[in-house]
């Protein structure tokens, strides 16, 4: 319910939703769950623009993919947390995980890690459902913008970040 209402904008619903949800599964030792749930918390975190709490939450569900063995779930945070990364300016951090997460696609044979490879050069302008700014004079040749702004295009399509 909690990743519904994030999905419709709906934030403080989310995380109500996401923070009784932690309860319940903690309770009934669902780690599976509990994954998905700081994943939901990081996306409306980072949506929110709390991007240190955004990455605090997705490792803390990376923690527990890893565990479980769930590798594309893995693969999915790593790129929002990318995301995250960059909003804080830690550029190198984000082309780093965003490389895990190819890795882990590709190592899958997942059809998203083809998106990944040739994330820097899809249209421009689309992150997460969003529209940022398209590539400027200062870009460099990677397709990452030089400046203060988020990625000029999207990196990876994977799952439902872009749905």
């Amino acid at each position: 319910m909690g990743w519904a209402h994030a999905r419709l904008g709906q934030y403080g619903p989310a995380l109500d939703h996401c923070r009784r949800a932690l309860v319940l599964l903690r309770q009934t030792d669902d780690r599976h769950g509990e994954a998905n749930t700081w994943d939901s918390l990081g996306f409306i975190h980072d949506r929110l623009g709390r991007y240190r709490r955004a990455v605090s939450c997705y490792h803390r569900a990376l923690i527990l993919f890893t565990q479980i063995g769930d590798r594309f779930d893995e693969a999915d945070t790593l790129n929002r947390l990318g995301h995250s990364r960059w909003s804080l300016g830690d550029r190198a951090g984000a082309v780093r995980t965003w490389q895990r997460a190819l890795r882990i696609f590709d190592d899958l044979g997942h059809p998203d890690a083809e998106g990944c490879a040739t994330g820097w050069s899809t249209p421009p302008g689309l992150r997460r459902g969003r529209r940022v700014p398209d590539r400027t004079p200062d870009d460099d040749e990677s397709g990452l913008t030089a400046g203060r702004g988020r990625p000029s295009m999207a990196v990876c399509t994977a799952g439902n970040a872009f749905v």
